[in-house]
């Protein structure tokens, strides 16, 4: 008579051990992979939720992307906060805060014309001699109205959840069959 298998099983201590590692490390990564999505959207031009919307073109001609010629918006996005209840990226811009919300929501921006700008205003005229600068520094107008449209960045994506719930069920599968064997 053959003698009876012996059967093994799971390594639960072991995967206890993977399951509170994964805990711990899992707001990091989460936060790491949706801070580089957010910044991708300045290299892509544009904003993917269910669908990639390409953000509205530049009327000047200059060469640079739209919204990288100094970085600084991009390189503002970070981890917020990261637990295992919730994860928050964010533009961090200290006081400037305002900036981030009106280039990713778009909207109209009041600037008051003031004597200074008005010495600008000549000063871009004369370098220029372009007619948009002695227009404004000659205008009777208190202050200049600019609509900026809305080029998105950062905001929800299901795009990125699909992403973020793949990677997580990859892991504990990773974490499963390791002690499983």
């Amino acid at each position: 008579m053959p003698s009876p298998k012996r059967l093994e099983f799971p390594d639960f201590a072991g995967m206890q051990e993977g399951w509170k590692l994964y805990l711990k490390e899992m707001p990091t990564v989460i936060g790491e992979t949706a801070v580089n999505f957010f910044k991708d959207s300045f290299n892509r031009q544009g904003f993917i939720d269910k669908s990639f919307e390409r953000w509205t073109p530049r009327k000047d001609k200059l060469q640079h992307k739209i919204l990288m010629k100094s970085l600084y918006l991009q390189n503002s996005i970070q981890v917020v906060e990261a637990n295992y209840q919730r994860v928050v990226v964010a533009p961090v811009l200290g006081t400037r805060h305002d900036y981030a919300k009106i280039h990713n929501e778009g909207g109209t921006v009041s600037i008051p014309i003031t004597a200074k700008s008005k010495k600008f205003f000549w000063y871009m005229f004369k370098k220029t001699n372009d007619g948009k600068w002695k227009a404004m520094a000659l205008t009777k107008k208190t202050t200049l109205q600019i609509t900026i449209p809305k080029r998105q960045f950062i905001g929800n994506s299901e795009f990125l959840m699909k992403r973020l719930e793949m990677s997580n069920k990859i892991t504990i599968n990773k974490i499963i069959e390791k002690h499983f064997k």
